[in-house]
């Protein structure tokens, strides 16, 4: 194995300012959200299909809501 000594060495000190001239703003889509914000709220705002809406919710009992509870938060 052929062991090489480093003879020179490059320090380089930055002397400008790195702070930037404005605050950094962050977009969603900078973080993988790629959606477009009007058509996600034109999707929020139309009425939901008729079978959808008509449901009605389906009744517990306390005994069987608690054990669902319960497994939910462990």
């Amino acid at each position: 194995m052929d062991t090489q000594t480093l003879l020179n060495s490059l320090i380089v000190i930055m002397t400008t300012d790195l702070a930037p001239a404005q605050p950094v703003q962050a977009c969603s889509r900078d973080y993988g959200f790629d959606f477009d914000e009007e058509e996600m709220g034109r999707e929020m705002l139309a009425p939901l299909p008729v079978d959808l809406s008509s449901q009605a919710i389906p009744e517990a009992d306390a005994d069987e809501f608690e054990q669902g509870l319960r497994c939910f938060l462990s």
